[in-house]
């Protein structure tokens, strides 16, 4: 059972770092985009480039986990043999078959809080901890909560948000093997 989510926190852990690199690569263009529009539209964009990110994120765990070696097209097709039931009925039963990686989302956003909230009470910054920027797509929606929020509430709302993010997209590759199978 801990190999399962050793496994999956390592995939996580990949995911993220690839998709810290394609953020560092595209980060300077899209400020330059954002700070040029109003304050409103700013936090509506920065609405869109969390989301968007995540998005990325969620696509190469999926990638990772799933298309890369054809487990995932392989249960699917399993999953299917007396036909598609639906995108929603299809999202609760992944819901059930991927908690696990609902569980490891929470655990690497609650011990990146756990420590980083350490590190701050004992240095008043981040120091160390500075590392955990790498798992910055599994809470980077918390950026746009206020001030006052974007503590524990934000990395819960981020774990939340993107496990949404990953089975709908898990949801929307499973549609498509199922189509392209039919």
């Amino acid at each position: 059972m801990i190999k399962k989510y050793l496994s999956i926190i390592k995939q996580v852990t990949i995911a993220s770092a690839v998709s810290v690199i394609i953020y560092v690569f595209t980060c300077w263009i899209i400020a330059a985009f954002m700070n040029e529009v109003a304050k409103t539209l700013y936090w509506i964009a920065l609405v869109i480039y969390s989301v968007l990110f995540m998005g990325v994120f969620c696509l190469l765990l999926i990638r990772r986990i799933h298309v890369r070696n054809s487990v995932g097209e392989e249960k699917a097709l399993k999953d299917f043999e007396n036909g598609y039931w639906g995108i929603k009925k299809d999202y609760i039963f992944l819901f059930k078959r991927e908690i696990s990686t609902l569980i490891a989302f929470a655990f690497i956003n609650g011990a990146s809080w756990i420590m980083i909230s350490i590190d701050k009470l004992i240095f008043s910054r981040r120091t160390v901890t500075a590392i955990l920027l790498l798992y910055a797509p599994l809470n980077i929606v918390g950026i746009t909560l206020p001030e006052w929020a974007n503590g524990i509430l934000g990395y819960l709302f981020g774990t939340i948000f993107c496990f949404a993010i990953y089975l709908l997209e898990l949801v929307l590759f499973r549609k498509k093997w199922y189509m392209h199978w039919n």
